[in-house]
């Protein structure tokens, strides 16, 4: 291949085989879950992992991937019945106006969602790989690690399988006398996600994608977003610690180093602490770029992050087609211009609550889902495809951003 120098730069292309196999690009032909050597501190990975603290936190992931169903069960059921005895009591004792419908609506759900659960023996990570839906969505599309079989398998002692589950279900229960129980939910799942997150920083980087459309719609978004960076950022850099995974720096990533520093000196000197948080969440949004070029390390992740985009693209078009016709809509989407054959248009803006932001989404949805419905390997998805083309074409042109229609013609 003929040299150049600024491609060399820029795109970081390799003009020898040599170069190519030290690249980015060479683990396209390996396996996420393989052992890999990255350099920064694999002198001491053993030591770590032999320290006491590795050694807990790790026999805690394994007890906790193989105890069985019925101990979730357990303790899904008993913070489902004290919600309910909690809360009646409560109703009944301090003579409340009003009853505590929510928590009781609450507990009453996760008490039935508990009964199947109970009479499951079989370990949590077996039965999620038995049955063939589950399987192919923790451990195919979002890239969970499966556990080794070759390694020695923990659970809890006999004595404390049931004491440990209800003590727990029952202090979630009583947090939820003292914080919205909405709040105290959200925070377990949060400390779930984070341990799933911690054990595969593909899980985390990959759900994160799979909810772009859906994370505008929470309450200070943009901090969710960071955090879910930077809890993947953690993740992944303990892993290249450990050598489980390599940590690529090529020349062209100097770039992107400059411009953060830029942003965080014009963050500071602008104007204060306001325009300094602003910038601090721009260089963790700009982090994501080295996450994604390290992350996305084979065909399948790389398959698996367009996909999720696709499909979680669909949904959103669906509701902002809905949404621009049906419901109501912020008064400062709402143009004048004749040029479109009408005097008043309203401009689809979905679950991201700016008709331009979602055009910039929809451009990478739209011109993925041509790409792999034109594929000749993925003929049986070309139906799936071609709705989501369908719909993100249809979603792109209810946002009038003209800027974005010539972006996808080009």
């Amino acid at each position: 291949m003929k040299s150049s120098k600024i491609l060399d730069f820029l795109f970081g292309y390799e003009q020898t085989d040599k170069n190519f196999k030290n690249s980015r690009l060479s683990g396209l032909g390996k396996n996420f879950t393989d052992n890999m050597i990255g350099g920064m501190g694999s002198a001491y990975a053993k030591r770590i992992l032999k320290n006491p603290i590795s050694e807990f936190v790790s026999g805690l992931f394994r007890t906790l991937a193989s105890a069985s169903l019925r101990i979730y069960g357990v303790a899904v059921m008993t913070f489902g019945l004290m919600t309910l005895l909690i809360n009646f009591a409560v109703y009944y004792f301090r003579d409340l106006p009003t009853s505590p419908a929510v928590q009781l609506t609450i507990g009453v759900i996760f008490a039935v969602i508990a009964i199947p659960l109970i009479f499951i023996d079989t370990p949590m990570v077996e039965f999620l790989e038995r049955h063939t839906v589950t399987d192919v969505l923790f451990f195919e599309i979002f890239c969970l690690r499966r556990p080794r079989r070759n390694t020695e398998t923990k659970s809890f002692p006999p004595a404390l399988e049931w004491i440990i589950p209800i003590i727990f279900g029952t202090v979630v229960a009583v947090l939820g006398l003292i914080f919205p129980i909405h709040i105290v939910l959200i925070a377990v799942s949060a400390l779930i996600f984070a341990a799933l997150a911690l054990s595969s920083p593909e899980f985390s980087f990959l759900a994160t994608v799979f909810c772009i459309p859906v994370i505008p719609l929470l309450p200070h978004c943009s901090l969710v977003l960071c955090c879910l960076i930077g809890l993947t950022l953690v993740s992944f850099l303990v892993k290249v610690v450990l050598g489980k995974r390599l940590l690529h720096f090529e020349l062209y990533d100097a770039l992107i180093m400059v411009y953060i520093t830029f942003v965080l000196i014009s963050g500071i000197f602008n104007k204060g602490i306001e325009s300094f948080e602003s910038s601090l969440v721009l260089v963790v949004l700009t982090l994501s770029y080295f996450l994604a070029s390290n992350i996305v390390v084979n065909k399948r992740i790389a398959d698996n992050t367009v996909n999720l985009m696709i499909f979680s693209s669909v949904p959103t078009a669906i509701y902002g087609i809905i949404a621009r016709h049906y419901l109501p809509y912020e008064p400062q989407w709402i143009d004048s211009n004749s040029s479109y054959g009408c005097d008043v248009f309203v401009r689809a803006y979905s679950t991201f609550g700016n008709p331009n932001i979602y055009a910039v989404f929809l451009i990478a949805a739209l011109i993925f889902s041509i790409a792999f419905m034109l594929d000749v390997k993925r003929r049986r998805l070309a139906p799936l495809y071609f709705i989501s083309v369908a719909l993100n074409a249809w979603a792109l042109l209810l946002t009038f951003t003209r800027g974005a229609w010539i972006a996808v013609v080009l």
